[in-house]
């Protein structure tokens, strides 16, 4: 999942004009690390930010999907009918932490929550590309990444 989530949210946020580096390009998860350790790992990469992306809630909304039935009335008087429908499913939903950390200060920079809620064939891939999609937007909105942002990245035509 950490892979998934990283792919997703370097993705969107360079469709924003900005540059980003998936945490296993630069912290082995085999190893932990000390906090100076950890500053100098990251430092190396020439960051301006770190986007600390934690899963808050993984859960289903159940749903009933209500009977439809249709039917035809052949020439002959026969009759034939379709139902569809008539029974639960579930609605996947993610919800995520988001804290963007200034490298320069170490201060939160910014804080957000985000929900997908998906369809009865969604899986979490999905989930976390609407929710990398919808961060990347509003980041770019508040004027941390993108052409506004202060590294003055321009974002793609």
């Amino acid at each position: 999942m950490r892979r998934v989530t990283e792919n997703a949210f370097v993705a969107y946020l360079k469709r924003r004009g900005t540059e980003g580096v998936r945490s296993v390009e630069v912290l082995l998860p085999t190893r932990t690390y000390g906090e100076a350790e950890l500053a100098e790992a990251i430092s190396g990469t020439g960051a301006d930010a770190v986007l600390v992306v934690t899963s808050a809630d993984i859960s289903s909304v159940p749903f009933y999907l209500p009977a439809y039935t249709s039917g035809q009335v052949n020439a002959f008087g026969g009759f034939t009918s379709t139902t569809v429908g008539g029974f639960p499913v579930s609605l996947p939903v993610l919800r995520c932490n988001l804290r963007l950390i200034d490298i320069a200060s170490g201060r939160t920079a910014w804080v957000a929550t985000s929900e997908s809620e998906g369809g009865s064939f969604d899986d979490f891939v999905s989930l976390i590309r609407s929710i990398a999609s919808k961060a990347a937007r509003q980041l770019e909105k508040d004027g941390l990444v993108g052409a506004s942002s202060r590294t003055g990245a321009t974002p793609p035509p």
